[in-house]
């Protein structure tokens, strides 16, 4: 199969992503991972046509309102260097570390950092929004799509009637 570079995105609205996630009574599915996420990354992932770990840049903003119905925008940004799943660019990673405060420190993950840095920055605000995105230049297996009609056909049963 023929592979090619392409700059792939997952972009997720936070606070409405922890309400879904927070609302379910079981694990997170496949099938919430495509309601979640806009972008290429998810599709392409749960299609195996990607690998999981990449190199990922991530940027939230983040719209506030103060009592006085004041709209306040807020950006945060990181760039890494080493390899992470999506669920570590989200969750944390042990083998990531980033500089905060000129120490090194393990990264704790987007919604981690998010929410510190909302309570230190946006102190008072109340968060209305806060979007999502995360980029990397991946390998894309690309699919051929008379292959995979062919494949498919193959799969078929045929059945004589008389």
């Amino acid at each position: 199969m023929k592979k090619t570079k392409q700059k792939l995105s997952a972009t997720w609205e936070i606070l409405s992503t922890a309400e879904y996630v927070e609302e379910l009574d079981r694990e997170v599915n496949d099938d919430d991972l495509i309601k979640i996420y806009r972008g290429s990354f998810v599709p392409l992932l749960l299609s195996n046509r990607v690998d999981r770990k990449q190199i990922w840049h991530v940027v939230i903003k983040t719209t506030a309102k103060a009592d006085d119905g004041t709209i306040h925008e807020h950006e945060m940004e990181w760039s890494f260097n080493k390899m992470m799943s999506i669920k570590e660019v989200i969750s944390g990673a042990k083998h990531i570390k980033v500089e905060r405060d000129g120490l090194k420190v393990r990264w704790s993950g987007v919604s981690d950092q998010w929410i510190k840095a909302v309570d230190e920055d946006l102190k008072g605000l109340t968060a209305v929004s806060a979007w999502a995105t995360a980029t990397c230049v991946g390998v894309v297996e690309q699919v051929n799509p008379v292959d995979k009609l062919i494949s498919n056909i193959q799969g078929w049963k045929f059945y004589e009637f008389n």
